[in-house]
């Protein structure tokens, strides 16, 4: 049997210890400018967006091994980068955009204005919980879903001679239920299946794809599988499909109908 093995560097890319990109003047400028209201949900903050945009950038970069300086213009390696480039740019100004909402938010309680060293204390803890836990979580999937956008890049040329995938977690104590279900099944390379279960499948997924020729495919009539609800709204797709390493579905996408012109013009912040 033929196949064709990608090593996985998932474990030596992913950080386990929270990120914390931002100096205290940063943060300290960024909060002033929002009790001020220099900065606000119309009127977002241009270095933050950059800065995190930047660090999602080089961790999508990390996975997929290769940037768009590295890629020969017009390959599919070049057009994948930088399709995935503008949507991590999308993604960091929608973040940008609910943070500083919420950060807005706090400086009235009730009838009052609070005081900036009570506004400070507020919205510190939204800006820990942006910047440190998810911000960890979603630097983690930019290096998984750009190592995956590179295997499909791969998959896809490979596809006449080894036209099959089999789902493969890495098999520990570690590996969510519903992943283990899905491990060892085979599926053509062009089935739906992959449109909603090529990995990852969730946030610090650590699942991957073996591609293969002669293993026989798996019926999902007689398979117990999970249904595709089990997999979180905002992992549904197929990173190599959509090109995209954040999905349209994250929460940071939602916003109100005043809002949603804005949300049009990338909340008024400049794609690369």
């Amino acid at each position: 049997m033929e196949t064709l093995s990608h090593s996985c560097n998932f474990c030596v890319t992913n950080v386990d210890e929270q990120l914390d990109i931002f100096d205290e003047n940063e943060i300290e400028t960024l909060l002033r400018k929002t009790y001020t209201g220099e900065v606000n949900s119309f009127a977002l903050d241009f270095a933050y967006y950059i800065k995190v945009a930047k660090k999602l950038t080089d961790g999508m970069y990390n996975g997929f091994g290769s940037d768009l300086v590295k890629a020969d213009f017009l390959t599919p390696d070049y057009n994948m980068l930088k399709a995935l480039r503008e949507n991590v740019y999308t993604f960091s100004a929608a973040k940008n955009f609910q943070q500083t909402k919420l950060m807005s938010s706090l400086i009235i309680e009730g009838d009052n204005v609070l005081t900036y060293p009570d506004f400070k204390k507020k919205a510190e803890k939204v800006f820990t919980t942006f910047n440190r836990q998810h911000l960890t979580a979603e630097y983690n999937s930019a290096i998984s879903q750009g190592r995956m956008a590179s295997r499909w890049i791969d998959i896809k040329d490979e596809e006449p001679i080894l036209g099959k995938l089999e789902y493969d977690t890495v098999g520990d104590a570690r590996v969510r239920p519903e992943h283990a279900l899905l491990d060892g099944i085979v599926r053509p390379v062009g089935d739906t299946f992959w449109s909603t279960f090529y990995p990852p499948n969730g946030w610090n997924c650590r699942c991957d794809v073996i591609q293969l020729d002669d293993k026989p495919i798996t019926s999902l009539k007689t398979r117990q599988r999970p249904d595709e609800k089990d997999v979180p709204k905002e992992f549904r797709f197929n990173v190599g499909k959509t090109k995209r390493v954040y999905s349209a579905e994250h929460p940071y996408y939602k916003v109100q109908a005043n809002e949603a012109e804005f949300k049009k013009t990338n909340f008024g912040l400049p794609l690369p």
